[in-house]
């Protein structure tokens, strides 16, 4: 997205109270930000040392845990452009193996299904952070 569409993002974000929007666009423009404090929001800058499932009293989107779990399982980003690259499956961190391929299919098929919102999902917001652009690479689908 381009910097008018971030900075309208933000402005929609603040006007329809959808902090995340406005977290989101923030971090675009290189502007410091805080993460909403509940809901699927307080999940956009976790810890991942310390870092828990959310329970879904806390955040119900199954999609976006799911995301969060691979943006948050140690494959860093010349990792990823290697896989792009080699077309790999499986990628070993360590001790844990990481298939791909499920995952990349769930998210691609959750951001592209029939009934789609009006709305931008958590799924598109979390990708759409700078630091996880190798990730939105993957998927094929940035945020417009």
């Amino acid at each position: 997205m381009n910097t008018q569409k971030w900075k309208s993002l933000n402005s929609l974000g603040k006007k329809s109270y959808k902090p995340i929007w406005s977290y989101v666009a923030s971090r675009n423009q290189g502007k410091p930000a805080n993460a909403p404090r509940s809901g699927c929001g307080k999940y956009f800058n976790p810890n991942e040392r310390t870092f828990k499932r959310p329970k879904p009293s806390e955040c119900d989107d199954a999609l976006f845990i799911t995301t969060l779990d691979w943006v948050l399982s140690k494959i860093n980003a010349k990792e990823i452009v290697n896989l792009k690259t080699f077309g790999a499956n499986t990628v070993n961190s360590g001790s844990n193996s990481v298939s791909l391929q499920p995952t990349i299919k769930m998210i691609y098929a959750g951001m592209f299904f029939v009934n789609r919102p009006s709305e931008p999902t958590h799924t598109e917001l979390l990708l759409a952070l700078p630091r996880n652009k190798p990730f939105q690479e993957l998927t094929g689908k940035p945020l417009s």
